[in-house]
């Protein structure tokens, strides 16, 4: 039987006695091909949080290894590899399986057969085959330990073996030649159906930040009073957009001068702000969680963007004086005037030295 010939070329340790009950060819033979299986890992924190496998910081956490997409099995087995020799995934061991809550399915090998290589083989105890939630069954709980700066994707330190010999599914055991596999066997004559896996899928692929981005009044971008108008958002070069596909932008709306809210990828670790007449900010993140209420100083009088305040721009606003620009009034009072020199000079033929700022 192909079935016990995928067995021992996983881990040539299971008893016979665990395919000794009589073989039933009814079952669920007519949905063989029909279903879509996908193997997957939902990852959450020591407070029981989900978290987003594609942007791990360090700690503890439990991964499940989850099938969905089929409503009955005979055999589920999965082989990963584990990469514990690079200091950042310190630890993986399993905590529990899906027998340990259903009775209806034997655990018949839930271990490390290699350094690194876990192999988790679940059996239905029935004389043909168990049903199982196709909107998710958890095959085994994981616990994981990660050390790193900043954040990992899971996926470059634990994988699905492809091997249709270590990672499939039977639905039925009287239909043993047949199954889902992530990949056809090479040399052995037995049908396998497609499925997909993905060890990080998508959790939540964007965050939100907002808060308000202030007009600085010192060259260290530590404080501000006034809400800075027309400022952009960029990560990774490209501009952040908002939901019609526009530029994101700070508001213009009075009361309400400076403030923002932006979605931007899950993972995100730095936004630069940028305007017509700032010398450009970028603020760091852990980009797992959203963030609001937060305010960005930045400095908003370089009018030839040449990343300096000189005289130049002391100039070039001195000439604005009594003409209405929202780039030169600094104090929001709908004018142009000494109040708005006043705060050009606490900064003007000073070294802009933007002190650090994180979100979180």
């Amino acid at each position: 039987m192909n079935t016990l010939r995928k067995f021992f070329a996983a881990l040539m340790l299971l008893s016979f006695a665990i395919f000794c009950a009589p073989m039933c060819a009814a079952a669920q033979t007519g949905t063989l091909g029909e279903e879509s299986p996908y193997l997957y890992c939902s990852y959450y924190n020591q407070n029981g949080d989900a978290v987003d496998g594609n942007a791990l910081t360090s700690g503890e956490y439990r991964v499940d290894v989850v099938l969905s997409g089929m409503e009955n099995a005979a055999i589920m087995q999965f082989e990963a590899t584990a990469n514990l020799s690079s200091g950042v995934l310190t630890d993986l061991s399993v905590l529990s399986t899906y027998a340990d809550t259903d009775n209806s399915f034997e655990e018949a090998a839930a271990e490390f057969i290699d350094d690194g290589q876990l192999a988790v083989i679940l059996v239905s105890n029935n004389q043909d085959t168990s049903p199982i939630d196709s909107n998710g069954t958890v095959l085994a709980s994981l616990s994981a330990t990660i050390n790193c700066n900043g954040t990992i994707d899971f996926n470059d330190y634990f994988n699905f073996v492809t091997d249709s010999d270590l990672t499939f599914f039977e639905a039925d055991f009287g239909d043993g030649d047949d199954c889902y596999a992530l990949s056809e066997g090479v040399g052995i004559a037995y049908t396998v159906y497609p499925m997909t896996a993905d060890v990080t899928p998508d959790f939540n692929n964007e965050i939100t930040v907002s808060g308000t981005v202030l007009i600085s009044t010192n060259q260290y971008g530590s404080a501000g009073a006034f809400g800075a108008r027309g400022i952009n958002f960029k990560v990774d070069g490209e501009y952040v957009k908002d939901s019609g596909g526009n530029n994101a932008v700070t508001s213009s709306v009075d009361g309400h001068y400076g403030e923002f809210e932006i979605t931007v990828p899950a993972g995100t670790t730095e936004i630069t702000l940028t305007g017509d007449s700032t010398i450009d900010r970028t603020v760091t993140l852990s980009g797992n969680a959203d963030i609001s209420g937060v305010s960005i100083p930045i400095v908003y009088c370089d009018y030839n963007k040449d990343e300096k305040v000189n005289s130049l721009d002391d100039g070039t606003l001195k000439r604005n004086i009594g003409l209405l620009d929202s780039r030169f009034d600094l104090n929001i009072d709908g004018k142009v005037n000494a109040l708005d020199s006043g705060t050009m000079g606490r900064i003007v033929n000073k070294t802009v030295d933007y002190e650090p700022l994180s979100l979180d």
